[in-house]
């Protein structure tokens, strides 16, 4: 006799969410019902509305659309109960969830979390994986509760991070993990096979949700430290610093084994390279875009601005 399928709900907006549908979609005993997303956004010089990432995907796979500019309206906890999901599952949605809502399906809710809970609960667990210098992070799928990240833990897997780690590599690294440990855990779990157990509140670290001025760079730092807040915070809000009265993004860098005299935070030409002085040791800068113009190599920045080299950065 075939198994019935448990009626599902997905909670998610970001690229992070899409291989987690698919991996929804693909599980023959759940039944996707609905998927609920963040509102339509203005965005560009236009400010045309654009729909979220999860939205574009649910519309081609005739999945239901729910967006809901505040979830906690009893009109809206209604239309979640009138669904009947055994299960909702949750990544990267982007608001907390009230108990009102926690309460309804029977299995629970289940968040695929991109960290090795306990370490780093909360809003970018990818970027402070790479600020912080980890060797290795993770998923986990867990069951919410009604605190942040700290719901008993179903399954985790983990994942060594590469030494040019960026947020983009890192973030595709770790959605494919999400969906893969999603196919292997959900449906046991759901079935009794697996036991949830909790976390140890003891270890726990948590990460804020990344602003725009969080891409602000300290130059009073060593080299390595910025190395890895460029790699964290690039495409969004990007590595960022301030020269000659222009924003200057920083896109691309390495770390030299060298040194300079120049002050932290200068920005100048040594041994042929485009390098800035930092804390400790000289950061180089292979990628860069001044306010105003197109992302441009070392060499175009050189090029075109050689003549106001050194220059002074602030942070």
């Amino acid at each position: 006799m075939a198994e019935s399928p448990y009626n599902t709900i997905f909670f998610g907006t970001p690229e992070f969410a899409i291989p987690i549908i698919h991996a929804l979609i693909g599980i023959p005993t759940l039944n996707t019902v609905a998927v609920v997303t963040q509102p339509d956004k203005p965005v560009g010089r236009h400010h045309s509305f654009q729909s979220p990432p999860v939205k574009q995907l649910a519309e081609k796979l005739a999945i239901p659309v729910l967006q809901p500019e505040k979830i906690s309206t009893p009109e809206f906890v209604m239309t979640i109960a009138g669904l009947h999901p055994a299960v909702v599952v949750v990544a990267a949605y982007g608001k907390i969830i009230p108990e009102s809502l926690l309460a309804i399906p029977r299995h629970g809710w289940i968040n695929i979390h991109a960290s090795l809970l306990p370490k780093l609960r909360g809003a970018s667990p990818i970027q402070h994986a790479i600020l912080q210098g980890f060797s290795e992070t993770g998923v986990t799928l867990m069951k919410m509760d009604a605190t942040l990240d700290t719901g008993y833990i179903i399954a985790q897997e983990k994942v060594i991070l590469a030494p040019r780690e960026t947020f983009v590599t890192l973030h595709n690294k770790l959605a494919r993990l999400g969906s893969k440990l999603l196919k292997a855990a959900l449906v046991p779990y759901l079935n009794g096979k697996l036991t949830a157990y909790p976390q140890n509140d003891k270890i726990a670290t948590y990460c804020s949700a990344i602003k725009k001025q969080d891409g602000l760079i300290n130059w009073k730092s060593p080299a390595e430290q910025i190395d890895r807040h460029v790699r964290a915070m690039t495409p969004w809000p990007g590595a960022f610093t301030i020269g000659d009265g222009q924003t200057i993004k920083i896109l691309g860098t390495e770390v030299l084994d060298e040194t300079h005299r120049e002050p932290s935070g200068t920005l100048h030409y040594f041994n042929g390279k485009l390098v800035a002085s930092t804390l400790s040791g000289l950061l180089h800068i292979t990628s860069l875009q001044v306010e105003g113009r197109k992302p441009m190599s070392e060499k175009e920045f050189l090029n075109g601005f050689k003549s106001k080299l050194p220059l002074r950065m602030t942070s």
